[in-house]
C-alpha cells in the first residue's frame, strides 16, 4: 500500500508540474514580444535589417499569431528601411482596417516614408489617421494617439510646416 501511496503521489506531482508548465502569464509572453521586436527595431535604426529579419523570423516562429501584430510592424520597418514602400504597403493592406495594430503599422509606414523625404506621402496616412477620430480618439487610444500626435508635430516643425 505504501508503494501505491507514494506512486500515486508522484504520479499527482507530475500532474501538476506538467499542467503548470505554461504558467507563463500572457503579460510575460506580450513584455517578451516587445522586447524582441524593439530590439529589432534597434537593429534597423542602426542599418542592420538583415539581423533584424533574423530577429522577426525567429519572433514568427517562437510566438506564433501572438506576436503577429509586432512582427508585421517590424517587418514594414525592414521593408522601408530598404526603400521597399510598395511590399510595405501591401502588408499593411492585407491588415484588418479598424484594428490598433493596423493604424500602428500605417504610422510606423509613415514615419519610415518621412524618414526618406516623402513628407507628403507621411503627412496623408497622418491625417488620414486623426481624422477618424474628429472629437477625440477612444479612451483605450488616447496614449497612442497622444503619442502620435507629438511624433507628427515634430516632424512638421522639422520641414517648417507650422
Amino acid at each position: 500500500m505504501t508503494g501505491l501511496f507514494h506512486s500515486g503521489r508522484l504520479f499527482l506531482a507530475c500532474v501538476l508540474l506538467i499542467a503548470g508548465a505554461p504558467l507563463c502569464s500572457l503579460a510575460d509572453v506580450q513584455a517578451e514580444i516587445k522586447a524582441e521586436a524593439d530590439f529589432a527595431s534597434g537593429l534597423v535604426d542602426l542599418r542592420f535589417p538583415d539581423l533584424a529579419q533574423k530577429v522577426v523570423d525567429k519572433l514568427a516562429s517562437t510566438y506564433g499569431s501572438t506576436g503577429k501584430a509586432e512582427e508585421s510592424r517590424i517587418r514594414i520597418k525592414i521593408m522601408t528601411s530598404t526603400g521597399d514602400f510598395k511590399a510595405a504597403k501591401e502588408l499593411v493592406s492585407k491588415m484588418p482596417p479598424d484594428s490598433m495594430e493596423t493604424m500602428a503599422m500605417k504610422l510606423t509606414l509613415a514615419d519610415q516614408l518621412y524618414n526618406w523625404g516623402k513628407v507628403s506621402d507621411s503627412k496623408e496616412l497622418y491625417e488620414a489617421f486623426f481624422m477618424r477620430y474628429p472629437s477625440g480618439p477612444p479612451d483605450e487610444l488616447q496614449r497612442f494617439y497622444g503619442d502620435s500626435a507629438y511624433r507628427y508635430a515634430q516632424m512638421l516643425k522639422r520641414v517648417s510646416d507650422y
